[in-house]
């Protein structure tokens, strides 16, 4: 099913998502692990076809099964509320997608640790919709902390630190400092 997704044959990749789903419902029930996936991957389907009313009700099924079977710092379960929050930001409710986020930087934090992978791209998505909500400082507080920390994962070249160097950048100039936007240019080169 992913592979015709990737291929853009998303009619071809839902039939057999959902006989994936029906099948593990069938086979091992809707509360087992596996299953919760195969939901979670249809929902981000529907959310890629832009069936956002398809995919809501998947991802929202899938988050309170895990939260009830995994718990609420599972890495499951910590997607699952990113693919909910990211949707939400999507269709425009950016209200009810900031608490999500907030708990899932929180929540890969614990698990993960400050610098993981997953909790930096926690951290920019956060960044990216306290600038969308105009929180420009807030925005700019959890974007230099992600930066930071891409430094120093990836190191100060890397294409990912520089393309979020990027979003610090502009969320800087927004919010007026110009110094701040130069010290971090003149920090990153390829900036």
């Amino acid at each position: 099913g992913t592979l015709l997704e990737d291929m853009g044959d998303y009619e071809g990749s839902k039939a057999l998502k959902e006989e994936v789903l029906a099948a593990r419902r069938e086979v091992l029930g809707d509360r087992h692990e596996e299953t919760l996936i195969a939901i979670n991957n249809l929902g981000a389907l529907y959310d890629d076809m832009g069936e956002y009313d398809k995919a809501r009700p998947l991802y929202e099924e899938a988050l309170a099964a895990q939260r009830e079977t995994l718990g609420e710092s599972h890495p499951e379960t910590l997607k699952s509320i990113n693919n909910l929050a990211m949707l939400l930001k999507t269709m425009g409710d950016l209200d009810a997608a900031r608490p999500m986020y907030e708990q899932v930087v929180e929540g890969t934090r614990k698990a993960l640790g400050n610098n993981h992978p997953s909790t930096l791209i926690s951290m920019f998505n956060l960044g990216l919709l306290l600038e969308d909500m105009g929180d420009l400082a807030g925005a700019a507080q959890i974007l230099r902390e992600e930066v930071a920390g891409m430094r120093a994962v990836y190191g100060p070249t890397h294409k990912e630190t520089l393309s979020d160097a990027g979003a610090l950048y502009d969320v800087l100039k927004k919010l007026g400092d110009d110094e701040g936007a130069a010290a971090l240019a003149a920090e990153l080169p390829g900036l």
